[in-house]
């Protein structure tokens, strides 16, 4: 199903009919020691507990298999969906100077846990082996025996004539990473044993295309390998390299002032092994590039750092210096059915593909670990931290930086799947692009469909064939920096089907701008969430459903915990739920302004369906809520310290499950 497709069923109503409004004053001192959650509810005559699904109501209207259970927590307990945000962006940030630890806490995210390496050295027998004089011949001839070879006597010759002149430390860490590619991909052969290999390779092109499919498709070769493939194995043999490239780039780095070797270029059975040398080299091959080392000059990759499925599931690229680029589709952490594994410590470098790239993971696992300078990714789809059955994973630790797409990227998540894009420090710039409109949205054609930058999906098979299946984990972090994000049409912390969709800033005066669906927004079934930590932040989102707006048994959360910020939104926004849905804007502190084009907005909620259904006994829930500074707001029954209590007014009925709710008032600092 196409990003186009996917967002023509998430329409919502634009225009209201009438809104009953009632406000109370409500005084500083009242509300000083109080819990702003249960004064906003009692205000309805409810308590916090009130404010959640009931999932047995949700499951009359929808449906999907390979559901999350991260997807429920956070679905069926909206409390806990800013501390829980907040938390894993300090958790994932912990462990950013690491591949192998931020994809173990993907895997668990996707309930397919695996924790080799926490408690156990599992490379021990590695390590032992690559510190052998002939550890390398010893690791490739394990990786030729697991395809029923034997290395070459030539082969055998070139590996030792260049270990007698390499730098020894560099000879121990290319053993150390083939021994590890060799037990990696014991676990890899494990995940798709259940396969028949010319299955796999009849399939190989369309592995990542049903995200794409038309509306009402579906390739169900692709539908089915979903199920039959073992995501621990898989995610044990990503772990056991991971850690390995880890491993050696930190030994890198510690010699790369007394690095020396002549340049290498060897042919194996998975593909060319490039070492290069302190000037500006060249990396490409005809077949596959499996391995390439660099420790200077700015360099060129083309198709490095990538799987080739089925005959070449892995590659590994370490880059110490200079200013590089790599280039190439499904390249640069490109793991499809297999593993792509990219370091580079140090350079302002430039990242193109045009999909498949950048930290994505089909059916495999994907991940780039940019250490340093002021990097531009540059991609149409499918890239900069993209998951789907698999997981990609993109970390940048430095730098001012550009991340340019059209789709499905910049931390998205499909079904089985996690992406992460997670950015440490830098002002940077986040675009996914609406103006270029390639992929035109059926919302209006006028704007792209994107799906990035935090965004979740998964795929609604009801009105056709039948088969749903429920979405993954689509997650955006940025540490600090005045950053600027722009998007089109379900952008920044968004979610659909069964999926959820996270963005994550923390320090800086950031900038938000997008159409629809955007900066917290959800629709059919999805959990979203944009949280910002601090700074003076301007929230603009032009046309509907945005800033803690939610559609069809969504929850949609808005939470800036601190500064001087500027809300401008349409309706269903601020905080608005439309046909049973949960909708929140919180603002914890400062001097905000709210303007809306909307009337469904600033705490307001509807059922907003016609057809006579059960809907009519199951609530929908709009809450805003400002705890603190002095603010304005466009209507005269919006005010500080007051509540007041907005319900739409259907000609056919007046709900009391209809909750619209807003909240203003002094309460204590997070």
């Amino acid at each position: 199903m196409t990003a186009k497709s996917v967002l023509s069923l998430s329409r919502v109503p634009s225009v209201l009919l009438v809104l009953l409004v009632s406000f109370v004053p409500f005084s500083y001192a009242e509300s000083e020691l109080r819990d702003p959650w249960t004064d906003a509810m009692a205000s309805i005559g409810k308590t916090p507990d009130d404010l959640r699904f009931d999932r047995y109501d949700s499951s009359l209207f929808g449906g999907g298999d390979l559901r999350l259970s991260f997807f429920d927590l956070l679905i069926n307990n909206p409390l806990k969906v800013e501390p829980y945000c907040i938390r894993s962006k300090e958790i994932y940030l912990e462990k950013s100077a690491s591949l192998h630890d931020a994809l173990m806490l993907m895997s668990i995210r996707v309930d397919e846990g695996v924790r080799r390496g926490l408690y156990f050295n599992d490379l021990e027998e590695v390590e032992k082996t690559a510190e052998e004089p002939d550890g390398i011949l010893v690791a490739l001839d394990t990786l030729y025996k697991q395809y029923g070879k034997h290395i070459p006597a030539s082969l055998r010759r070139e590996i030792r004539k260049w270990s007698a002149e390499a730098h020894p430390e560099l000879v121990k860490c290319l053993a150390l990473l083939l021994g590890a590619s060799a037990q990696g991909l014991a676990w890899h052969k494990m995940a798709f044993q259940r396969i028949d290999r010319d299955n796999l390779e009849k399939l190989s092109d369309r592995l990542h295309t049903l995200p794409l499919l038309e509306e009402g498709d579906m390739d169900w070769d692709v539908y089915r390998l979903i199920r039959e493939v073992d995501y621990k194995f898989l995610y044990a043999g990503a772990l056991d390299i991971s850690q390995a490239v880890d491993r050696a780039t930190a030994r890198l780095l510690s010699a790369s002032d007394e690095l020396y070797t002549p340049p290498l270029r060897l042919k194996t059975i998975l593909g060319e092994i490039q070492i290069g040398t302190t000037g500006d080299d060249t990396f490409e091959s005809k077949k596959h590039l499996f391995l390439t080392i660099d420790w200077g000059g700015n360099d060129t990759y083309f198709n490095a750092a990538s799987s080739r499925p089925p005959v070449y599931p892995l590659g590994i690229t370490i880059d110490l210096k200079g200013n590089d680029i790599y280039t190439g589709n499904g390249s640069a952490g490109a793991g499809i059915q297999g593993y792509g594994f990219l370091v580079d410590s140090d350079g302002d470098d430039r990242y193109e593909a045009e999909e498949l790239g950048q930290g994505c993971g089909v059916f495999g696992v994907g991940a780039i670990l940019d250490a340093g300078g002021d990097d531009t990714y540059q991609s149409v789809t499918l890239a900069q931290g993209s998951g789907q059955f698999g997981l990609g994973l993109l970390i940048d630790r430095r730098g001012n930086d550009t991340y340019s797409t059209y789709r499905l990227s910049q931390g998205y998540g499909f079904t089985k799947g996690c992406g992460l894009l997670m950015d440490c420090d830098g002002d940077d710039r986040y675009i996914a692009d609406d103006t270029d409109i390639r992929f035109p949205s059926s919302q209006t054609g006028e704007h792209n469909g994107n799906l990035c930058q935090g965004a979740g999906a998964g795929l609604r098979g009801d009105l056709w064939h039948g088969h749903s299946l429920g979405g993954g984990i689509g997650i955006l972090i940025d540490a600090q920096g005045d950053d600027c994000y722009q998007g089109g049409i379900f952008v920044q912390g968004v979610a659909y089907w069964y999926a959820v969709g996270m963005l994550v800033d923390g320090a800086g005066k950031d900038l938000y701008e997008g159409v629809w669906y955007t900066q917290g927004a959800g629709a059919h079934f999805g959990a979203a969430a944009l949280i910002d930590e601090s700074g003076d932040d301007r929230y603009t989102a032009s046309i509907n459903v945005a800033q803690g707006g939610a559609h069809d048994f969504s929850l949609a959360m808005l939470v800036d915990r601190a500064g001087n910020d500027t809300y401008q939104a349409p309706n269903l926004s601020m905080g608005a739920a439309n046909a049973n849905a949960i909708g929140i804007l919180l603002d914890r502190n400062g001097n905000d302004r709210y303007g809306t084009t909307g009337s469904l907005t600033l705490g307001a909620a509807q059922i907003g369906v016609d057809q006579l259904s059960f809907r009519d006994f199951t609530f929908s829930f709009g809450l805003f809520m400002d705890l603190g500074g002095r603010d304005s707001y466009p209507r005269a029954h919006q005010g500080d310290n007051r509540i007041w209590n907005q319900r739409q007014w259907e000609a056919r009925s007046f709900f009391d499950n209809e909750n619209g709710i807003g909240l203003d008032g002094e309460y204590a600092k997070p």
